[in-house]
């Protein structure tokens, strides 16, 4: 039976090929001739398929391709995604995808798990959790593509990634000796007015904040003062109920650091060219140049997290108090500290 006009068509190419039947649609008139101007909308291996195909976008005014690249598939995925996610959830995202170049222009139904097994393996550097993430994208995308009847099976399922060797790269923690390091350049930045590049990365070890934490703080609102209006504490935090808006007193290594950074009165504590700092250009201007300056590989900002919980461990702090100032999950704090726990965290942290 004859298509209506303007409903497109359906035909078989010549030659050998696998997808051998092409599905085109009418996208206006050349009015020099009068004639149809037509779009292919993909390529398919029976008629059958290919009329579906056609049939939806009639109906429905929508096609997806099933040779779209996985670049194709993302953009068209990021576009109806990213508007119902957190900026930082998208930021996560993207910083996933850009693994993906190398598989960016094959069509999706091309890929297998071993093409995305070995963007796992050749980013093994990574902590488990950026790996992980990268996996989640490659899952949500082939989800994408079997809801759009493009792939027949979801081949990031499979994808390994493995804790194996992650676990100590993970727990590393800085040495006494590369603390100590790490303190004599924090202290030459401060004399001779440098970028206190080395001094963040001191104030992460003595405050136990997550890089994304430490680099919300602002100025003044994260600022704890006593009745003299010294800065005694940074209250801040995010992730999880506990770990919201806590309070982690100041230890006195850190003390001249936050006094000089709150001086410079800038939107947020920590600011480079008085501009906010996002946790990736942190990593890759701040804290990799320092780490290659003390020639230290396969650390992250996190491992200062680390570095804080063995020295609250080193000074024998209570599991209670450890909790309280890192934050964690299995410790309900309250939504106001008094005036004697401030104290108390105080205390404790001046033991480190």
């Amino acid at each position: 039976m004859r298509n209506p006009n303007g409903y497109g068509s359906v035909y078989k190419l010549s030659g050998k090929r696998r997808r051998p039947f092409a599905a085109s649609i009418t996208i206006g008139y050349d009015e020099s001739t009068g004639k149809q101007k037509r779009q292919i909308i993909g390529y398919y291996t029976t008629r059958k398929e290919a009329m579906q195909v056609l049939a939806d976008y009639n109906t429905n005014g929508i096609v997806i391709k099933s040779d779209m690249t996985l670049e194709q598939i993302y953009n068209d995925w990021s576009s109806k995604k990213y508007p119902q996610l957190s900026k930082q959830a998208v930021q996560c995202n993207q910083a996933a995808w850009l693994k993906f170049v190398s598989l960016a222009n094959i069509p999706i139904i091309n890929i297998r798990t071993a093409q995305l097994q070995k963007i796992i393996d050749d980013n093994s550097n990574m902590s488990i959790s950026s790996l992980q993430k990268i996996k989640t994208l490659a899952g949500q995308l082939f989800k994408y593509a079997l809801q759009n009847d493009i792939v027949k099976k979801n081949y990031a399922q499979f994808i390994e990634v493995s804790a194996k060797n992650k676990t100590t790269i993970e727990k590393q923690i800085f040495s006494d000796l590369q603390l100590r390091q790490i303190e004599d350049l924090a202290l030459e930045e401060l004399r001779t007015g440098q970028p206190l590049h080395f001094a963040s990365i001191l104030i992460l070890c003595y405050t136990g904040f997550r890089i994304s934490e430490f680099l919300q703080l602002t100025n003044p609102f994260s600022l704890v003062r006593d009745e003299q209006q010294n800065i005694i504490g940074l209250q801040g935090g995010l992730k999880t109920e506990a770990g919201k808006n806590r309070i982690v007193p100041l230890h006195p290594k850190i003390q001249p650091y936050i006094n000089a950074l709150a001086a410079d009165k800038n939107p947020t504590l920590y600011s480079l060219k008085n501009k906010r700092v996002t946790a990736n250009y942190y990593r890759t201007f701040v804290w990799q140049p320092c780490l290659k300056k003390l020639n230290i590989n396969n650390m992250t900002p996190h491992n200062c997290r680390h570095t804080f919980a063995s020295l609250c461990e080193k000074a024998e702090l209570t599991p209670i108090k450890i909790e309280k100032l890192l934050g964690h999950s299995n410790y309900k704090m309250s939504k106001h500290y008094t005036h004697t726990e401030i104290k108390d965290l105080q205390n404790a942290v001046n033991k480190l």
